[in-house]
This record gives C-alpha cells, structure tokens and sequence, in this order.
C-alpha cells in the first residue's frame, strides 16, 4: 500500500520531509527537488523515452526553468547509493519505491539529488527564453553546493506482536486464574482492553450478561487478567486487544471452568397408578456436562444395582429423566440416579418407586345359585391397595318391585336403574341382609365359587399367597325379588372396580295357571294350561291327573306324567296335550 508523505512539492519550501508508514507495507518517497505538480502538468513534454523527465529548476533570483531531459535522480541513504537490494526500485520521475518496509532496515534518512553528469538538454526559463544545459549548471552550481540534497526522513511504525496466552486446562471453581497478554515487538505506547465473549471487560465490575468480575492490570508493554475466585460465569472466550498508532492486534484463549456435578432437579420418591407411565426427573448440571445414570436394586442387598437401559418398560431422556412404561408391580422398589463428569465428587440420590393399585376383580361377572329360604352368601374379593370401601347394589328392572330393605337412590355415579343396599349406622345386620368385612384365603374363595385361582392369571405368586380383605353379603332367606344382579362396587384414592354376581334363587315352580279342556271327541280331548313361574329352573315334566267316569256312582283315578317336552303350543307359555 502507498503511504503518502508529508514532503514539500519545492525545494524554495522545504529541503526535507518525513513520512510515516507501517511496517511491511509498500511505501513510495518523492524527492522534494522535483516539483510534482508541474512535472504531472507538463507531461506533454516528455519524450516518448521513459527514462526522460520534466524537471523543475528553481533559481537564485526567484525564478524556476523546466527541462525536458534525461535528468535521474539519485538516491542515497547514509553512505549507500540506491537501490542495493530487490526491495527498492527508483521510478523514472525520480520516486523511490520501497517494497514491504522493515523498520530495523529502512528506517532513517535518505537524500535526493540530482545527477551531475547528464547530458545536454534544452531548458525554458519563466520568460519563454531557451539555453543549454550548460547554463543551467552554471547557474544553479550554487545552489546545489549550498543546498545539498534534499532530506526524507523516513519513519517505519511497527504493529503490536502480541504473545500467545492460554488457561490451564483443569481450572475448577473455586481456584484462582491469571493470564498475561505480552507485547513482543512494536512501537509504544500500547493501549491494551480485554473482552469475554465480546464483551468488553472493566476491572473490578461485573459483566453485563454474565456478572463475572475480574481484576485487571495494565504496565508499559503488558497487561495482566486475574480472576480471585472462579464460577461458571468466568468461562468464555477472553481477548485481548493491543493497539498503537500502527496497528491494532489481538490474542484469544477459552477459559474454560470445570465443576463437580450438583443437583438442579434432585429425584424424589415417586408413586404411580398400576399400568400407567411416570417419569422420575434427574438434572444436574456441571462442566463438562454431567453423564446421568439409572440403576435399580436387585435382591435383598441394598447395594446390588443393575443398569438400566432403554427397554420396553424403560426409557432414559438425553436430560437425565427416567420413563417408566406401563407400571408393575415387577418395578416397583429402590431406584439410584447418579451422576458423574470427572470433576469433584459424583452424586446420586436413592429413590423409592410405589405402585399404588386400584382396585380390580380376578372374575368380573359370575352367575351364583341361591334356593328359596336358605341363607346365601354373596363374596366381593377385591384386590389393590387399602383401604378399600365396599358397597353393594341390585340392579332394577321392575320398578314395581318391593324395595322395603333397599335405598332407592340413585348412586354417585348417577345410576338410577340400581338400588344400593345399605344399613342402618353402626348395625351390621337387619331382617333381610348381613354385611361382614373378613380376611379370607384365596383357597377359601376358590372353594366358595368352585373354581381354581389358576385362572387368574394377572396375579403374582406373592398375591396368590395373601389373604384378601372381602365384604361379604347374607341374604338370610332369598326369594324370587332376589333373583337378580348385584353389583359390589370397590374404591380406594387411586380408583374403583365393579363386579356383578347374577344370582338365581330357586324354588319350586308355581300352579299351571288357565287350565282348560277344549275340543272334546269320542277318542280325543285338548287339555290346555299356561306356564306360570317356573321357579327359575327349567320344567322336566308335568303330572296330568284325570279320572274316568263310567258308572256315575264309581271313578278311577289316574295319574299320567307327561314330560314338558311331549306338550306342543306355538306359544312358549300355552301347553296342549292331546289325550287319546
């Protein structure tokens, strides 16, 4: 790059002047001898040679010549004539170029001067009037011998070269840091400031966005960055920038702060509804990031912990939380979050996992016999968490029935087709029904229904082995009203179950109801009867008793057993028999 200078356009001005550049750039030196400006408005008298120049003479009396010749300029600094290396070239208008300036070996002064021993010329003074060349160093001997050779003074201003710095790189908090920006080489004075991140710093104050604070101090060609206690808030990119009136130069380093892990979100007991999905937050932060871990207890030992990996029933979140899938009993227990990043002490929290049940019933709906007067016991078995509040309900269909030892009201649910069953306060016991809480085995239960408990196949060897807490419903003499749905409804916080028991009470059937003869012959009479209630058991047969009148003073009875399946109707109520 060119650098312009501070010289004279005419010797009668100024016989010296100084220009200033920056070290490695390309710098140009004109020879204050030689008048630019008139050589640049005098081009057309240049021959078409490149080595002849315009030269502007000035004169002792005042007056100034120019001459279209071959006039070179030289060039000399201290006792070398120039040029005497690559990097200097002496244009042919007398300018010195200089290529990529080095203070240590260009700085100094240099002078310009004409050639003594050029060849004739032809000169024009102010007046128009021509002579020689001769003439022209009789004249201006003189002033040549008394004005020397014009002075450049030649300044190279170097740029700040800053020395590279860097943190340790197992800084943690708490410690102590210090860096020193040092300038090797440049010119003085140097002004020095420091950034993190951008951001300017101020000794002694706390940054804008982060809050940091740091000490800093600045001497003649070093500055120095000390940071008393270190946070996370320190870390970042730090520079710094070194300038003078060349140059501006920086140098960067990332302090980076390691710290032990610590709790952001720190896990906690959990509790979650059976067959439902939890998650169990763990956060910690650190640097670098803590890695996070989840491990679940085995066995009986409280230090025998198995991994846990992303399965069907587990998934581990990039942020450390733990999902659970689809609960079971199977998970529930002790689970450790751990985590760790190298740096300090690793942490971890021991956390227990309860899966609350709802209740449920192996059997949902079962159909229960009962016989009319004889006590019959009704069993509710719910399993899941206690305490668990039993009720029971009939479900109505005939709203004409009798519901003396029933409470109609509709129940919370909103159902008014079911009546619930209820007691007075603190009687366990009326006329018509007995209620009993009781722990009971599940033997017991599997004999009361006559079924195997295999079928429940969603239990545990440990549930099968515990008693259950069962309500128990008497109907102390059942009638036909009774032959109808129950419903035991369980519930506890966490939900409620329902199951429902049709029970039949039987009994022996009533009377056929309009027996009639019809369509009496000589050889055949239709007996006709309705089906009344049959005491909720199919009929098998039906006794027919008749008796023969033939003398009116003597009859013979007979009895005829006919089965149900002999009577034929189109009308499932109506029974004919044909008696031939």
């Amino acid at each position: 790059m060119d650098q312009p200078s501070s010289q004279s356009s005419s010797a009668s001005q100024s016989a010296s002047s100084t220009v200033i550049v920056i070290s490695g750039q390309r710098t140009k030196l004109l020879c204050p001898l030689i008048d630019q400006t008139k050589l640049l408005t005098n081009k057309k008298l240049l021959p078409s040679s490149a080595a002849n120049s315009v030269v502007v003479v000035h004169h002792q009396d005042g007056t100034s010549s120019t001459a279209a010749t071959i006039i070179p300029i030289k060039w000399q600094k201290e006792n070398s004539i120039l040029p005497y290396d690559h990097r200097q070239h002496i244009q042919p208008n007398g300018t010195l170029i200089i290529q990529s300036s080095q203070k240590r070996l260009d700085e100094g002064s240099y002078y310009c001067y004409f050639d003594e021993n050029f060849s004739t010329s032809t000169v024009t003074d102010n007046n128009g009037k021509k002579s020689n060349n001769n003439n022209i160093n009789a004249q201006n001997k003189d002033f040549i011998m008394k004005n020397g050779a014009a002075t450049v003074h030649l300044k190279v201003m170097d740029p700040p070269h800053v020395a590279p710095f860097e943190f340790p790189a197992d800084l943690q908090i708490g410690m102590k840091a210090r860096a020193m920006c040092s300038v090797m080489r440049g010119d003085q004075p140097f002004r020095f400031y420091w950034t993190q991140d951008g951001h300017r710093l101020e000794s002694d104050l706390p940054t804008e966005d982060t809050g940091a604070i740091y000490r800093l101090q600045h001497f003649r060609d070093y500055s120095m960055l000390t940071v008393d206690s270190l946070t996370l808030a320190h870390a970042g990119n730090i520079t710094c920038t070194v300038s003078n009136d060349a140059a501006r130069t920086s140098q960067s380093s990332l302090l980076k702060v390691n710290a032990p892990p610590q709790w952001l979100i720190e896990p906690k007991d959990t509790q979650v509804i059976l067959h439902q999905s939890v998650r169990i937050d763990c956060l910690a932060s650190g640097s670098p990031k803590p890695f996070t871990t989840w491990k679940r207890a085995i066995g009986t030992s409280p230090w025998e912990y198995i991994p846990i990996y992303n399965s069907i029933h587990y998934y581990l979140h990039s942020n450390g939380s733990l999902q659970i899938k689809s609960a079971t009993h199977q998970q529930s227990g002790q689970y450790i979050c751990q985590s760790t990043n190298g740096y300090g002490t690793d942490i971890g929290k021991l956390i227990h996992l309860k899966i609350n049940e709802p209740p449920r019933f192996q059997i949902t709906i079962q159909q229960q016999s009962a016989h009319k007067d004889r006590p019959v016991r009704l069993i509710c078995p719910p399993e899941g968490d206690h305490p668990i509040h039993m009720e029971w309900f009939q479900l109505i269909n005939d709203t004409n029935r009798n519901l003396e030892s029933l409470d109609s009201k509709r129940d919370n649910h909103g159902n008014n087709n079911r009546a619930k069953i209820s007691l007075n306060a603190n009687d366990n016991f009326n006329d018509k029904y007995l209620f009993e809480i009781k722990e009971i085995s599940r033997k017991f239960l599997s004999d009361e229904r006559q079924q195997s408990t295999s079928k429940s196949s969603s239990s545990t060897n440990q549930q099968k082995s515990k008693n259950l807490i069962v309500s128990i419903l008497t109907i102390r003499k059942p009638t036909r009203l009774d032959s109808s749905l129950f419903l035991c409804k369980a519930s506890n916080e966490y939900g409620w179950a329902e199951m429902k028991i049709r029970l039949i009470v039987k009994e022996k059937p009533d009377v056929p109801e309009k027996f009639s003869i019809q369509n009496v012959t000589e050889s055949r009479t239709e007996i006709r009867w309705h089906e009344s209630f049959n005491g909720n058991s199919n009929i098998v047969n039906y006794v027919v008793q008749y008796r023969l009148i033939t003398n009116p003073s003597t009859t013979t009875r007979n009895d005829n057993q006919i089965s149900s399946s002999s009577t034929s109707t189109t009308d499932s109520s109506i029974n004919v028999l044909d008696m031939d």
